[in-house]
């Protein structure tokens, strides 16, 4: 019979590897996203990349990485990430699509 003290290891054990595969997802996708960006207009600014990477929102992720794709230029990518927040900020009060 399992008693309360290895329910809550488990428990624990579960939460934990959840968060370290979310974390771990982010990471990825940061990574791929900085890569569209040295490949589309070269070296990133350590203050960009930076943000990117401190970023553990998917959807934000997601959000910045279509703008990668679309872009004209790292400065319109810049100025893109703006409609969505940075971690520690709030939240804009109006979240618009990336253009098409």
């Amino acid at each position: 019979m399992r008693n309360a003290l290895d329910r809550l290891i488990e428990e624990g054990w579960r939460i934990g590897w959840a968060e370290g595969r979310a974390e771990g997802w982010a990471e990825g996708w940061a990574e791929s996203l900085l890569l569209t960006l040295r490949q589309r207009f070269g070296e990133v600014p350590a203050a960009l990349a930076d943000r990117i990477g401190a970023q553990q929102d998917a959807a934000v992720l997601d959000r910045w990485l279509v703008l990668a794709i679309r872009a004209p230029s790292l400065q319109a990518f810049a100025r893109g990430m703006e409609q969505w927040p940075t971690p520690g900020k709030a939240s804009p009060t109006r979240s618009p699509s990336p253009a098409r």
